[in-house]
């Protein structure tokens, strides 16, 4: 049970594998499962109520590191970044 004893329960949200990889976003792959029939699944912890609803979206996608991150930012780097001399 959530606040006020607001039930909680787990959701399976697929998100559509073009659209984690248009993101271009390092945490958002990593948090996201592998690919099955064209979506990639994540398990939410969902509750409160209809006119406060509740999820942990925003503290998984905070406590989860890239896999491999490239460079301090967080972000991709471009073909020009990875072939620029040093």
């Amino acid at each position: 049970r959530g606040e006020a004893g607001a039930p909680r329960l787990a959701a399976e949200v697929g998100v559509a594998t073009a659209m984690i990889k248009s993101s271009k976003s390092r945490i958002l792959d990593a948090m996201f499962g592998q690919p099955t029939a064209g979506f990639r699944w994540l398990t939410l912890q969902i509750g409160g109520t209809a006119t406060a609803p509740t999820d942990n979206f925003k503290q998984m996608f905070q406590s989860t590191a890239p896999s491999n991150p490239l460079n301090s930012s967080g972000e991709i780097p471009s073909f020009e970044d990875l072939t620029k001399p040093n």
